[in-house]
């Protein structure tokens, strides 16, 4: 049996959006100048604290599937030299302790091809020859849509003035307790795991991409289990023990993760929605003998990213991490990645201002 050819995938904006986009820039803008005036300058606007920043390569494997040889996994055996940024999901600078997602950031440079930005937004940052992936450690996202995201910061503007930490946790206690609590779930996943080490995470993208013109998400695990353990050597007892933690096991090995995607059937499309971050898609056989096309919802990896033992970087502020810094083979798709395009630029633009 052939597998389905897939549809073309829109990524236009939805009824309303514009007007929500506009009012979460200004809910964001709000609370970054609130961050300025307690730190007096302005981080990311979220996953502000980084837990280590380090050098690696990535290199994509030599058995790549013909559906999936596009963008950057066109050329099997390429190696793009990489910068890897770990990070708290806050807004605010906590210690490592405090409940929170946790991200990782992957920036492959030297990446020749066309990219979905303006080429005069690329060289005005620097960035022309990049390629981002975002990642955090739970396959779905709490605030699935833009008029959830909306929603909840709203809340988080309205009980602003609580002294900390309830400006952060009444406003979740709301949200998830009262409004949405068929998404608290993943909110108490994504958050209430202690960890040991930020190397011990798997991290997914949560949002859909293109893969050429099929969509994907994306998944980094780390791959060598062997006989040096990721976990933590010592206390956690300190605040940056995350960090600390990197920077023992690095100095030993080097640590290597499998880079995964997930390929969206067109069979059980409606099952894997590219609007709803809430929904995770499902990893499942297709019946299919047609080569050209996925036959498989499964993770599959394509790549291998290979962090070399080295003296990481506490976190590296300089450095802009954006899902739309990215070849056109890989746009971000769905209304939270068209959020992301905008809040995104005005976040770099007023941390340039006070850098």
């Amino acid at each position: 049996m052939l597998s389905q050819e897939p549809k073309p995938i829109s990524n236009a904006p939805l009824a309303g959006e514009e007007e929500d986009i506009a009012q979460i820039r200004q809910l964001m803008a709000f609370l970054h100048q609130q961050q300025f005036h307690k730190y007096g300058k302005f981080f990311r606007d979220q996953h502000a604290q980084g837990t280590g920043c380090v050098k690696a390569t990535f290199t994509v494997n030599e058995n790549i599937p013909i559906w999936a040889k596009t963008g950057i996994f066109r050329e099997p055996g390429k190696t793009y030299e990489a910068i890897v940024r770990f990070s708290n999901g806050s807004s605010n600078l906590h210690s490592d302790h405090e409940k929170t997602s946790r991200g990782m950031a992957i920036k492959l440079l030297g990446v020749e091809g066309e990219k979905v930005l303006p080429l005069s937004d690329l060289q005005a940052t620097g960035t022309q020859t990049e390629q981002d992936f975002l990642l955090v450690n739970h396959p779905g996202f709490p605030f699935p849509t833009i008029p959830a995201y909306r929603e909840f910061f709203q809340l988080v503007k309205q009980y602003s003035w609580l002294p900390s930490p309830w400006n952060g946790r009444l406003p979740q206690l709301i949200f998830f307790g009262l409004i949405h609590r068929n998404w608290s779930k993943i909110a108490s996943e994504t958050t209430s795991v202690k960890i040991a080490n930020p190397l011990d995470l798997q991290y997914w993208s949560m949002s859909a991409y293109r893969l050429g013109p099929l969509a994907m998400k994306f998944s980094a695990k780390l791959a060598d289990t062997g006989s040096i353990s990721a976990t933590a050597e010592g206390s956690t007892d300190h605040p940056d023990y995350l960090f600390d933690a990197l920077k023992t096991r690095l100095s030993k090995a080097e640590a290597t993760f499998d880079f995964m995607i997930q390929p969206r059937l067109e069979s059980i499309a409606d099952k894997m929605p590219i609007e709803d971050l809430s929904q995770i898609w499902p990893q499942q056989e297709a019946n299919s003998t047609d080569n050209s096309q996925p036959n498989s919802s499964k993770f599959l990896t394509v790549a291998k990213l290979v962090i070399p033992p080295q003296e990481p970087a506490q976190d590296c502020q300089n450095r802009a991490f954006n899902p739309w810094h990215s070849l056109v083979e890989h746009e971000p798709l769905g209304g939270i990645n068209r959020l992301r395009k905008v809040v995104y630029q005005a976040s770099v633009a007023r941390r340039s201002q006070s850098s």
